[in-house]
């Protein structure tokens, strides 16, 4: 016989009579009998065989091959075997278009439009209990998970990183990992999840920054006239769009943040500086001393003296 590797594969041709196959199947379940009990050593380890049929001229190893992976596609049905030998049972006759038709693609691709991924992953459900009826397809399994996989990677056409992460190549490796039925579903569910939680925190984060460069600008410049005009023309956000985000972030309107940090400062003068009321409101930002002790009686429940004189 002769060996080579394929992709995560071991492929064998083996030159034999018929009377000597099933021999060679024993040796080969002792093999997976002892790879297997490794497990102790490589826990992730799991190994199955799929035999192809036997072929009288050299020119049916192509055949014979083709038939091999076939037997390996069938493993998530509900044959529990390590060993697979090619079967025409395992063909259901179904189509992957009868399974993930345009109805469904569509509906996915809508969902992933709006980005909402509660609804696109129910959506993935839909198609797997549609499948699953005739999961010992394994021909027909891999082709509905390569459509929905190219569906759900184009749906994120909104997205560069989330393409980025959800990449067809890696996605055919792993399919070659998983044995089991409903493994695949999760594990789609579970990736495409972490792609949005990626994409989302992007998104954040995008937001977030300028949001990040006001609150600097305005610690900076608090004691001086500030605006949310010229705050949000610092960033180079338009003020409506800046005041909501601004409120988003913070949880609170652009004046109150200010003030909030004004009054905070003004404290922090009573308590730790001779300046008189005048001069601190002015170091704070309030050139209206009247207007100062106001506010300032508003948010504290004191006036700026009657706050001197307790804290000092």
């Amino acid at each position: 016989y002769m060996s080579t590797v394929y992709q995560d594969e071991i492929v064998c041709i083996l030159n034999t009579v018929d009377k000597e196959i099933e021999p060679v199947r024993k040796k080969l379940k002792y093999l997976i009998v002892n790879v297997s009990n490794l497990k102790t050593v490589f826990p992730d380890i799991r190994i199955r065989i799929g035999q192809g049929n036997t072929h009288s001229s050299y020119m049916g190893i192509t055949d014979s091959f083709r038939e091999a992976e076939l037997a390996i596609m069938n493993r998530m049905g509900e044959n529990e075997d390590t060993y697979i030998c090619y079967s025409e049972d395992s063909k259901s006759g179904k189509t992957k278009e009868e399974i993930f038709d345009s109805g469904l693609r569509n509906e996915i691709l809508t969902y992933q439009e709006r980005m909402d991924i509660e609804g696109t992953l129910r959506l993935v459900d839909k198609v797997g209990e549609k499948l699953k009826p005739f999961k010992y397809d394994g021909k027909l399994v891999y082709e509905v998970f390569g459509e929905l996989v190219e569906t759900l990677r184009f749906g994120m056409k909104y997205s560069r990183e989330g393409r980025n992460l959800f990449l067809i190549e890696d996605y055919k490796k792993q399919y070659r990992r998983i044995w089991d039925y409903d493994e695949l579903f999760q594990w789609i569910k579970s990736d495409l999840s972490r792609v949005h939680q990626v994409y989302m925190k992007n998104i954040q984060d995008e937001e977030s920054k300028p949001i990040r460069d006001a609150k600097k600008y305005i610690h900076d410049n608090f004691n001086k006239h500030i605006s949310l005009e010229n705050v949000s023309e610092y960033i180079g956000f338009n003020a409506a769009y800046f005041s909501t985000l601004f409120k988003k972030e913070t949880g609170k309107n652009f004046l109150e943040y200010v003030t909030e940090l004004r009054i905070q400062n003004a404290k922090n003068y009573l308590i730790q500086t001779n300046y008189d009321i005048a001069e601190v409101a002015s170091a704070v930002g309030y050139n209206d001393l009247k207007y100062f002790s106001k506010l300032f009686k508003k948010t504290t429940g004191l006036n700026p003296s009657e706050f001197r004189k307790l804290y000092s």
